[in-house]
């Protein structure tokens, strides 16, 4: 059987769905946080300090950019509350990018 992601209701700390209360076998992972970050450019690693984000976790992230010179996020890894994004190259220089994620941590 498939397992699947649920996210977390942040108002109550508890998975938004019927599913968990009926079926919390189906659930490995949950979302803990997703957002937007708009880069501000100066190094090719931009840190992002997010509370309560763990190294162990599971970081999803596209990037999308407007302007002339396009830069590959080439990796986002989390550290005990903060999420680096790495670029292949100052991401501000004449072009704004813009990194969304999602954070998923397993439930045991």
């Amino acid at each position: 059987m498939t397992k699947a992601v649920f996210f977390r209701d942040s108002a109550y700390g508890q998975v938004s769905s019927q599913v968990a209360t009926a079926r919390p076998d189906l659930i490995n992972f949950v979302v803990v946080y997703a957002g937007e970050h708009t880069t501000i450019g100066g190094a090719a690693a931009e840190p992002k300090t997010l509370a309560g984000v763990l190294s162990t976790d599971i970081i999803l992230a596209a990037v999308s950019f407007t302007g002339t010179t396009a830069r590959k996020l080439l990796k986002a890894v989390p550290t005990t509350d903060t999420l680096t994004f790495t670029f292949d190259g100052n991401p501000n220089t004449g072009t704004a990018h813009k990194v969304m994620y999602a954070i998923l941590r397993a439930v045991s």
